[in-house]
């Protein structure tokens, strides 16, 4: 096996089959960078599960790890288990794999930067109003200047370590991410791309969850300040 340069962390919650398909896509994209990789799944079930494979190759570059509970919990697992030196961690659900391949190929031409998803398409108009408020909120009380601070995939090199140290385990793990670049001095480019939207299923928005995210956000600055 090639020691991977590429480690993606993909936090898949509860697995269904339209993932099987689009590792398949996510692994053709990988190939063309023609370096090293791995891809990580951290489930959220401890239900067996394992993704279908190439048993020549994809068997021992993706692999399944324990599960863990909550967004910033699956990507804090999987980034402490990678071995790549260009990490990414993306949500499946909202990410094609065109867009995955273009930017880890733009990270490993520039190496020097983070990169961050900037999504041109919500779901609804109430998700739309939603992160348009929690980045401004974001904006306000932490001082990141950024308009879509949850966008993922987020790529980043290994030598960035301050973004291997963060420590929520919620959904609050993207601002925390934001954050951290700007205390730490990171540069950051947001990259606009073209979300998958959930057209093909009812979506679902949490009120609780994203009420609880609005009024942690002060608990973060207050932490940072410390």
């Amino acid at each position: 096996m090639i020691e991977p340069s590429i480690s993606v962390v993909l936090p898949v919650g509860t697995p269904q089959g339209p993932l099987e398909g689009l590792l398949q896509a996510y692994a053709l994209e990988l190939d063309a960078l023609g370096r090293g990789w791995e891809m990580l799944l951290v489930p959220s079930t401890s239900a067996p599960w394992s993704p279908s494979a190439n048993p020549d190759t994809d068997a021992e570059r993706i692999r399944v790890l324990a599960p863990a509970s909550g967004w910033g919990a699956a990507v804090r697992s999987g980034l402490r288990a990678s071995a790549g030196d260009l990490l990414c961690y993306t949500s499946w659900h909202r990410t094609p794999a065109v867009a995955l391949g273009e930017m880890l190929k733009l990270a490993s031409n520039n190496r020097e930067l983070v990169l961050r998803a900037n999504r041109r398409t919500r779901d609804t108009r109430i998700q739309r109003l939603g992160s348009l408020l929690f980045n401004v909120e974001c904006r306000l009380l932490l001082q990141i200047p950024a308009w879509d601070v949850n966008g993922t995939p987020k790529v980043f090199p290994r030598e960035f370590r301050r973004l291997l140290e963060l420590r929520s385990d919620d959904d609050l793990f993207d601002a925390e991410f934001a954050l951290v670049c700007e205390l730490a001095g990171y540069p950051v480019i947001e990259v606009p791309i073209d979300a998958v939207l959930q057209a093909d299923r009812a979506v679902h928005t949490d009120y609780r969850a994203a009420l609880r995210m609005y009024a942690n956000v002060p608990r973060l600055r207050a932490r940072a300040a410390r």
